[in-house]
């Protein structure tokens, strides 16, 4: 796991991350892909379960807690006051983090916003590779949600290129197959290189979290140079 996923990670109370992990719940109807959590409590026991539900009720507060362990072919729901939790270990931090990403409101980038982004990333990418290169992009005819879509891409390639172009080889191999970048929407990741033009389209909507977006853009760029 990367140490900046944890970094980035806001010092909150146990009462706020409850309150977030019953957002997550909101975004679903089956609690199956729900962080599994152990909570860990005054009296030195564990909890083990996803948190399903957050109330508060003169002046208390309290979580329903989904707890299948001992009886997994039947539903358990446990209901338990806040204070009484002293520590949150969660289990599946991937689906968290996955869960994190989206519950966050969509951003709303402008043209001038993206066209500055675009052409930092070009500079990064001929700062790292040693050439000019150009990424074709159609911003004035991008729709809102397209613009995010193209915003974030722009922040994945920025990364990918990064971690690809730290070693020499990889520059030298690249710098020779490579002049223009050009950036597309579709209902799937797809990347293809033809005569120096990489061809990337970015996925319109994913479920994937940022780290596995970065990881599965790097393996699809090095298998074709």
């Amino acid at each position: 796991m990367e140490l900046s996923l944890i970094k980035e990670l806001p010092a909150i109370s146990i009462s706020d991350i409850c309150k977030q992990l019953t957002n997550f719940s909101k975004t679903t109807v089956d609690s199956s892909g729900l962080p599994s959590l152990e909570l860990l409590l005054h009296n030195g026991t564990f909890i083990i379960g996803k948190i399903v539900d957050f109330q508060e009720n003169s002046g208390k507060q309290y979580i329903w807690i989904e707890n299948n362990i001992d009886f997994p072919e039947k539903t358990s729901v446990l209901f338990l006051e806040v204070n009484q939790i002293i520590g949150i270990n969660i289990v599946d931090f991937e689906s968290y983090l996955r869960y994190k990403e989206l519950s966050k409101p969509a951003e709303i980038i402008g043209a001038l916003e993206l066209k500055r982004t675009k052409k930092s990333t070009e500079e990064l990418i001929e700062d790292l590779l040693g050439k000019t290169i150009t990424i074709n992009l159609d911003i004035d005819n991008l729709m809102e949600e397209e613009r995010a879509v193209i915003y974030k891409g722009l922040h994945l390639i920025t990364t990918v290129f990064q971690q690809i172009l730290s070693e020499e080889i990889n520059k030298l191999i690249i710098s020779q197959n490579l002049s223009t970048i050009d950036l597309t929407i579709s209902d799937s990741l797809e990347v293809t290189l033809n005569k120096e033009l990489l061809s990337i389209s970015l996925q319109n909507k994913t479920f994937e979290t940022t780290v596995n977006q970065i990881k599965i853009l790097k393996e699809k760029i090095e298998s074709i140079f």
